[in-house]
């Protein structure tokens, strides 16, 4: 049972002025027992200094454009699920401008070495249970939600996070869209902000309509990041970015990432368009990613232009393949890259990466930059190559020193790619 409030209800004032912390008020709502809390229109915007918490059986619901902004030094997340609650239920979250105000916030402690210049020490964001999120862990991100069965997100802005706008893991059928990631302070470091971060332990859900730049993973889904665990069953459809660092990344280091689908993707990045990554790889352990069956659909990507700190400002191939993997079967269908910027590989597959088959059907690459743009630069192992109807004008478009085992093709796509 959640606490009475009704007597602290009385004497809780919701201002809505900017200016007086409304936590306390919103909180009282919240541990009140109503299932579906909608908060009124406010006169300015909502301020709170501590982070609110959801509970199971229970929506919050703002007006898309109501701001709702962490004060100045609070450094703490906005929201989060309630953490006595060892497994949360039928949890929603719509609307609202979740402003975290990251320039007033302790700075990203994801890098103790750039958090030393403001004098904020480093504090890790695990506790002694390694499958969740430590309860009052400082990471920077805005929203923090795990462990929750039916979980639903919709239109939701999130504003200049420290580090992520999003970071959760362990969802069980949820639904996440109409996201709108608005990153436009003019901080010292921009890294680590992803826009919604997956880690482990995650199924059966849907994410659709994510639209913004970060200056990390738009779109992270991460088995082996903060939380170890396989993320499978999962349907991403539309992600719409201008010169974000990176769109999508699929990170395993030994945990299952299978049975994703992701379609209608456009956008230009910084960094790469799409990753498969095992970061952190460390060859004694032996611990290598694990990739089952990846579906990618309707994929319009192109290079962006750095940002003036990012440290590859040479930039990165679209796709990539980094670090120790097995995919098992992974088919890219409708993908088209019109190049103005950069020269890189389309695709850049490393030594330690083992595809069993590589399905491309539908795919055209648009030169002008005036220089050569291998297609795929392969130093791996790719068991069996497909393509179908590829448009790739480009004098040698497979290059690299790892082996193909079988190539299938129809006639068009075999000339112009051998």
């Amino acid at each position: 049972m959640w606490k009475d409030t009704t007597v602290n209800m009385k004497n809780a004032k919701l201002y809505g002025d900017g200016i007086h912390d409304d936590a306390s008020a919103i909180q009282a709502l919240l541990d009140s027992g109503i299932s579906c809390v909608d908060l009124p229109a406010p006169s300015g915007h909502y301020a709170i200094g501590t982070t609110l918490h959801l509970h199971s059986g229970q929506t919050l619901r703002l007006a898309p454009t109501t701001v709702i902004r962490l004060l100045p030094g609070s450094s703490c997340k906005m929201l989060d699920n309630d953490p006595n609650e060892k497994e949360s239920h039928d949890i929603g979250l719509i609307g609202g401008i979740w402003d975290m105000d990251n320039l007033n916030q302790s700075p990203n402690p994801l890098h103790p070495e750039w958090a030393a210049e403001y004098k904020y020490p480093f504090k890790p964001w695990i506790g002694t249970d390694p499958g969740r999120y430590k309860p009052d862990g400082y990471l920077g991100a805005a929203i923090e939600l795990q462990h929750i069965t039916r979980l639903h997100i919709q239109d939701v802005s999130v504003r200049n996070p420290v580090t992520y706008s999003f970071h959760c893991c362990c969802l069980d059928h949820f639904t996440v869209e109409n996201i709108r990631f608005i990153y436009d302070a003019d901080i010292p470091h921009h890294i680590n902000m992803d826009g919604f971060h997956l880690d482990g332990g995650s199924r059966f859900g849907v994410i659709r309509n994510l639209q913004g730049a970060a200056h990390d993973d738009l779109l992270a889904l991460n088995a082996d990041d903060c939380i170890n665990g396989p993320l499978e069953n999962i349907e991403v459809d539309g992600i719409f970015a201008e010169n974000c660092k990176s769109a999508v990344r699929l990170l395993s280091r030994g945990s299952l990432v299978d049975k994703i689908s992701i379609s209608n993707v456009y956008a230009t990045s910084y960094g790469f368009g799409i990753g498969f990554t095992n970061d952190g790889y460390d060859p004694s352990q032996h611990k290598c990613g694990k990739f089952g069956r990846i579906s990618l659909q309707n994929i319009f990507l192109s290079c962006g232009k750095p940002v003036p700190d990012y440290w590859g400002q040479a930039g990165v191939p679209v796709f990539i393949f980094d670090g120790c993997m097995e995919i098992d079967f992974l088919s890219i269908e409708n993908f088209h890259r019109i190049e103005s910027f950069k020269p890189l590989p389309t695709f850049n597959i490393a030594k330690d990466v083992h595809i069993g088959t590589l399905a491309f059907s539908n795919h055209s690459m648009q030169n002008t930059t005036g220089q050569h743009i291998p297609f795929i630069e392969n130093e791996g192992i790719i068991d069996r190559l497909t393509a179908q109807n590829v448009l790739i004008r480009e004098t040698t478009p497979i290059s690299g020193k790892g082996t193909i085992g079988s190539f299938h093709s129809d006639e068009l796509s075999r000339n112009l790619l051998l």
